[in-house]
């Protein structure tokens, strides 16, 4: 009889699960300091967020951002967001952005229109059509003026517009922003930071380095500011870097290395950063500790671990082919083995899933030294012919 109850127990329990699992199905995950709930989020609102724990619910509850740390929102894992956020992680920027405006176009729930609008933009700006990536950012500020992400959304319009050279409408955004900083108080200074950022781009692409950097310097974003500190912080770097201005750049890089957060793809995208900055202003050392380190943590997309790969690996060969016929046997063993190091990165460079340009540099430089190796191995057999 007990063993019957237990059965009969049991039936109704897993009955039970599989209704709990049911009854979750579709819903969103929100996931609070401490603990996390799931739920079906209608709204991302500039104060926090509106949501109904059930279709059923009446009436929305709300959730002040001080207590979200992050949604997951249902389909994330699948459909269009998933197929952009991949071919953006492999650096197949215009196929994302074509992904991601793909889920705005269908989007039947207001975070799939707006982060659809966000990451198209996002994704062309990375492929450098500013053009477009500043109208990808325009149709999520005319559409959801009233989330959370809509000030940055402005200001990633302007920065983009700025870099196109599509000045007077900058000017039109930093004005907006402006006005807005002065409507709004509670904002802060915010708006007026991001203002002198798309002022400090305009003048960037205009070549006025002194002025660029004056107004570089009147940009008081921080790690609160969220993606808008990293996004500016990796502008102004990334700016300097193109200049040439090498340790300017690895400078930048490294601050922000010292004040990001735990984002894996912000510190790996800094740290390629720093670690290109540092290989092209000489130090070659700290260069190698940096993109090594990169290569070997579980973090970074593909095309970064390609960039890593390539630049360690030609560092590395360069050295070895330095100083392998030094006089010392032990030093021209090292370098030997920094060579053979430096071939095997190479080749995981070359043979990378990513389509970024160093792959193709890494296939072009592996070519290079196989036939500086046959080279000097046909030297070396007339050598010993002729002996």
């Amino acid at each position: 009889m007990r063993t019957a109850l237990f059965c009969i127990a049991m039936v109704f329990g897993l009955s039970a699960l599989a209704q709990h699992a049911s009854a979750v199905e579709g819903r969103d995950r929100v996931v609070l300091r401490g603990n996390a709930f799931p739920a079906i989020v209608e709204r991302e609102t500039r104060e926090g967020i509106e949501y109904k724990v059930s279709p059923a619910q009446p009436n929305v509850q709300t959730r002040r951002w001080s207590e979200v740390v992050e949604i997951i929102y249902h389909g994330m894992d699948s459909g269009f967001y998933q197929a952009g956020t991949r071919a953006m992680n492999a650096g197949r920027y215009e196929e994302a952005a074509s992904r991601f405006a793909s889920l705005a176009a269908e989007a039947s729930r207001e975070w799939q229109g707006a982060y659809g609008f966000y990451r198209q933009g996002e994704a062309w700006e990375l492929a450098g059509d500013y053009e477009q990536a500043a109208a990808a950012f325009s149709s999520f500020v005319t559409t959801y003026d009233q989330h959370r992400l809509w000030l940055d959304a402005l200001y990633r319009q302007g920065i983009n517009l700025a870099r196109a050279g599509v000045e007077a409408e900058a000017q039109a955004i930093v004005d907006q922003l402006m006005d807005y900083g002065r409507d709004n108080l509670a904002a802060g200074r915010g708006p007026e930071f991001r203002a002198n950022a798309i002022q400090a781009a305009m003048k960037a692409r205009s070549g006025d380095l002194r002025e660029a950097t004056r107004l570089a310097n009147r940009v008081a974003l921080a790690p609160r500011d969220g993606d808008t500190w990293f996004h500016w912080g990796n502008f102004w770097a990334g700016y300097l870097y193109e200049l040439g201005e090498f340790r300017d750049a690895a400078q930048a890089y490294n601050r922000m290395l010292s004040q990001i957060g735990d984002d894996p793809a912000q510190r790996a995208q800094l740290s390629l950063g720093y670690g290109l900055s540092l290989a092209r202003s000489g130090d070659n050392s700290a260069a190698l500790m940096e993109l090594l380190r990169l290569d070997t943590l579980p973090y970074g997309s593909p095309a970064q671990r390609c960039q890593a790969q390539y630049w360690a690996g030609r560092i590395l060969v360069e050295q070895g082919e330095a100083d392998k016929e030094h006089e010392d046997p032990r030093v021209a063993e090292f370098a030997r083995t920094k060579y053979r190091r430096g071939i095997l990165l190479l080749q995981a460079a070359a043979s990378s899933i990513s389509d970024h340009p160093d792959k193709m540099e890494a296939r072009n430089l592996l070519a290079r030294l196989q036939g500086d190796d046959e080279d000097e191995d046909a030297a070396e057999e007339a050598v010993l012919m002729g002996e």
